[in-house]
């Protein structure tokens, strides 16, 4: 119902898409050196989380340009910077809507934090979406690192008319969502950000882009047929949108959340539970589905929460490092092509 919903107002054939994405279109032509340099950063990392080479274009690419009817500049590679204007725009609708269901969900806020943003006055809204990459917003929740970078912000340095309009209007249509958000358990729900996404990016242009994502149901199998105890400690080195995680922490809720206090098993599962990933929409994805799964136990501690979530290349980098030492975790999950097993 949630997915449905969201593909409807937000996905790919969405008047919110076509309007944002189209404004982020436009200032790319225009894009700074600042800009510029946050985009090729993200083109690097693409290239090394995907393996990827956007100068090998495929057919099926060339098929999404087409069928978005973009408009860069001339003589220019279209795929890498329409692929970088959609995911800035997951990247936006993903982050309004974990402020509003994880305010919605905690004894911290009164209202939904859309609400508030459309209440605020026209100057200070756009200060608000200047300061989100730098995490304030979300330290004031008790939440310390929600965004790893500010690869998707860019938008925000040449502040527009058209752009804050299509912001205003994402904003309009989630504050739909509020009773929603605010009465379900959306930790049951599995990941609701996957979905969005497959529908922005095509199956055809995600595999080619080497991108797969593990089904819901092969997870959820996978998590409720291990041994798990308060001591087990589970690591996804490339965890995507974070869907193991997320049943991880469904399965612990289940098996422990009646016996503990909120504040100990909060702990227990940020201690058990942790995610390693080096794309960054896939860091901030999982991100988010951590962090909703757990909202409603963050008010709960006294300290501020960090998600254990880390962009990191789990062949390259060294990971014995404290507090989550690679060989203190009884479960690793992985992939081989397109078959995943713990």
């Amino acid at each position: 119902m949630i997915l449905k919903s969201l593909i409807k107002d937000f996905g790919f054939k969405s008047s919110h898409c076509n309007q944002f994405v189209g404004v982020l279109i436009d200032n790319f032509n225009n894009r700074t050196a600042s800009q510029r340099q946050d985009f090729n950063r993200w083109k690097k990392i693409f290239l090394e989380s995907c393996g990827y080479d956007f100068r090998q274009t495929k057919a099926s690419s060339i098929d999404l340009v087409k069928k978005f009817n973009v408009k860069f500049n001339v003589n220019e590679n279209r795929l890498d910077k329409l692929i970088f204007c959609f995911q800035t725009y997951f990247s936006l609708v993903l982050t309004l809507l974990t402020l509003e269901i994880v305010t919605l969900r905690t004894k911290k806020a009164d209202e939904g934090y859309v609400k508030f943003l459309l209440q605020v006055e026209r100057d200070i809204f756009a200060e608000i979406f200047k300061m989100m990459p730098s995490n304030s917003i979300f330290a004031d929740i008790g939440l310390e690192n929600f965004f790893e970078s500010d690869f998707f912000w860019w938008f925000t340095d040449e502040w527009s008319i058209s752009l804050e309009e299509a912001i205003c209007s994402i904003l309009k249509t989630l504050d739909n969502y509020q009773l929603m958000f605010s009465s379900i358990h959306l930790n049951r729900s599995g990941d609701i950000f996957k979905g969005l996404y497959e529908d922005l990016i095509p199956r055809t242009v995600r595999h080619d882009l080497g991108e797969y994502y593990t089904p819901n149901w092969v997870a959820e199998y996978i998590i409720n047929n291990i041994e798990l105890h308060r001591d087990t400690r589970i690591l996804d080195p490339s965890c995507g949108s974070g869907i193991f995680l997320i049943h991880a922490i469904n399965r612990i809720r289940r098996q422990y959340g009646s016996t503990m206090k909120e504040s100990d098993l909060l702990q227990l599962i940020s201690n058990q539970i942790v995610g390693f990933d080096l794309n960054p929409i896939a860091i901030i994805t999982a991100r988010a589905n951590y962090l909703i799964a757990i909202a409603d136990l963050t008010p709960f501690t006294d300290e501020n929460f960090i998600i254990p979530i880390f962009m990191k290349d789990t062949i390259l980098s060294d990971l014995s490092f404290s507090p989550s030492p690679i060989e203190k975790f009884n479960y690793i999950s992985s992939r081989i092509d397109q078959n995943s097993f713990l």
